[in-house]
């Protein structure tokens, strides 16, 4: 008789892990924001996926500097999850499309 120790039934944990791939030091972005009051933005899906920018003005504007994100897809039950890597573009423009459309 086989016990399932941990886990969900039928899921191998070794094949369940998120494991990034090297991260390119050269992917940077720039989110600027001169808005009076602090953004805080968290995305769920992604990782890392928590982005803060202090409250700005127009004479001293603060600053994020965004790396690249990933998410993973769940492919089937035998495969290992997926890496879909984002480039600090898309991030950064999602950081601000999402805050935009509030």
């Amino acid at each position: 008789m086989a016990v399932q120790v941990g886990g969900f039934p039928g899921m191998s944990s070794h094949l369940t892990r998120t494991i990034r791939a090297p991260v390119n030091p050269m992917d940077k972005s720039t989110v600027f924001s001169i808005f009076p009051k602090p953004i805080k933005d968290t995305k769920l899906t992604i990782s890392p996926g928590r982005f803060e920018l202090a409250a700005g003005t127009y004479d001293k504007p603060s600053l994020l500097i965004v790396g690249p994100s990933s998410w993973w897809k769940h492919v089937d039950e035998n495969q290992p999850i997926l890496e879909i890597p984002q480039s600090s573009v898309q991030i950064a423009e999602s950081i601000v499309r999402d805050w935009a459309n509030r």
